[in-house]
Order: structure tokens, then C-alpha cells, then sequence
């Protein structure tokens, strides 16, 4: 059962708000540091030789030391990278890469089983605020504006039910599927299904909005 409010004052509510959001930011926000390594290790990027410029600037901020100058181009040795996804950020030119088609689903199941340990068999109410909805990770420096304007915010105890009815209020509110024009190879659905599959939570739901 959920709850929906989309006139309620946010900056209050933030100040009384002593709950989790679900359920991504439970993963990423309760795991060790191991751990946001570990959900983030699978995803090892590549360099696009045609875009790179030969800045070298990944190579100065790589705190790993993973990345080398290869012939004139930027190299990323899968062997040392650790997952921490700087170099996505750092480089001006979108010349570092993932494979998103192969590597999300896998990343997305490593975060719903963190969420899942964290929660498991404790009184948790979860809570998912629709504002400032973006089209890209909101752990990136950069962004763009939003996708459409702010729709509430919504209250459960079912981890799965709460992003599922927040990933089809979007899709009502837009008309059409955002995060699949964005990102046309990624399922972004595949944590909600392995979610249920696991025990975390249930797909179904029923809305109920509070004014």
C-alpha cells in the first residue's frame, strides 16, 4: 500500500524524514565501501579511440592507477579498475564508455540483493520523492534539467511496490518511456523483477493519495 502526496512541503518533511529511499540508494548508501566497489566491478569501461583526445586527464585522476597512455590513446586495464566510474566523469570528451547492454542487468541484481540484506526482517517505511527527475544518475557532477515536473512523494513498506509505481506514475506523467529513450539498450525494469524473485518485495500495488 502506498501513499501519495503532491502538494506536501518538502523542505519540512526533509527535516522529519528518519527512513530509507528505496531501494537504490539503500544498496549504495548502506553498503561498505567494499561493497559500492563490488555492485560497481562488473562494469569496466572502454575508451573510444575516435573520440579520445589524448588529454590524459582520466590517467592524472585514476586513483588506481589503471589508466595508461597506450599508443597515443588512453587505455583502461580491466585487471586493476575497481569500479569507482570517475573516469566516466572526467573525461570532457565521452570518449569512456560502458557496455550497458551486457553489464546493467548484473549491477542491477548485485543492488537489489545489498538492498535486500539490509532490510531484511526489519520494521522499514520507504520513501521516494518524484522531484527534479533527471535523465541520468544524480551521482554524476553533471546533468540536465528535468524530465517533467514534480509529482510527489510517495510512502511505503515495500521497497519494489514504491519503484515500481514511481517508474509508471513517470512514464504517465511524460507519455512515454524516458529512461528507455535515454538509454535504448538498458532494462531498466530487471531490479524490480529480481526483486520480487528474492523476497525484497512485490511488482503490485495499490495508490492511495493523501492531499
Amino acid at each position: 500500500t502506498l501513499s501519495y502526496n503532491h502538494k506536501m512541503n518538502l523542505k519540512v518533511f526533509e527535516k522529519l524524514l528518519l527512513i530509507c529511499i528505496a531501494p537504490k540508494y539503500i544498496a549504495i548508501g548502506y553498503a561498505s565501501k567494499k561493497g559500492k566497489l563490488s555492485m560497481h566491478s562488473n562494469l569496466s569501461p572502454y575508451v573510444d579511440k575516435k573520440r579520445c583526445k589524448a588529454c590524459f586527464k582520466c590517467l592524472k585522476w585514476c586513483n588506481v592507477s589503471a589508466i595508461r597512455n597506450l599508443e597515443g590513446v588512453a587505455f583502461i586495464d580491466p585487471a586493476i579498475f575497481v569500479g569507482c566510474g570517475l573516469c566516466l566523469e572526467i573525461c570532457e570528451y565521452m570518449a569512456i564508455n560502458i557496455n550497458w547492454e551486457t553489464k546493467s542487468s548484473l549491477m542491477q541484481k548485485k543492488m537489489v540483493e545489498y538492498a535486500y540484506a539490509a532490510v531484511k526482517e526489519k520494521p522499514v517505511i520507504f520513501v521516494n520523492f518524484l522531484v527534479d527527475i533527471s535523465p541520468i544518475c544524480d551521482s554524476y557532477s553533471h546533468n540536465r534539467y528535468p524530465m517533467t515536473n514534480d509529482i510527489g512523494v510517495l510512502f511505503s513498506t515495500d521497497p519494489v511496490s514504491i519503484d515500481r509505481v514511481s517508474y509508471e506514475l513517470i512514464l504517465k506523467y511524460i507519455g512515454y518511456d524516458p529512461f528507455k529513450k535515454e538509454h535504448p539498450s538498458i532494462d531498466s525494469t530487471v531490479q524490480l523483477k529480481y526483486g520480487e524473485e528474492i523476497g525484497l518485495g512485490k511488482n503490485d500495488y495499490e495508490l492511495f493519495e493523501v492531499i
